[in-house]
């Protein structure tokens, strides 16, 4: 069975920013667990943890602040969030939701 090759976020979406990013560059076929603007409940958690250690530091941020902070690696979470609004708005999330249940239609291991 032959794997298919998987491309990062920064490479479909030729953002130009991979170095900068916090998925680099493990976390590109997944980024949106690092980047924590899925919206869902758990990047919701994700998001008020960071907003209270960034509290704790002395800084009051916006939501946009908020979805370029990470303390343990000051990267940018993600480019696009602005622009799609949320991981699922995002043509990239898109395509690797549709290769996920491709692969699960097919009995296909992970990636």
């Amino acid at each position: 069975m032959v794997k298919q090759r998987v491309d990062r976020c920064w490479e479909q979406m030729r953002c130009g920013f991979e170095i900068e990013c916090a998925a680099y560059p493990d976390c590109g076929h997944k980024c949106w667990e690092v980047a924590g603007t899925l919206r869902n409940s758990a990047s919701e958690k994700r998001q008020e943890k960071l907003y209270n250690l960034a509290r704790e530091k002395g800084r009051d941020l916006t939501e946009k602040e908020l979805t370029a902070y990470h303390p343990a690696k000051p990267k940018l979470l993600c480019k696009f969030i602005e622009r799609y609004g949320m991981c699922q708005c995002c043509p990239y999330y898109q395509h690797m939701e549709q290769m996920e249940k491709d692969r699960k239609a097919k009995n296909q291991p992970d990636w």
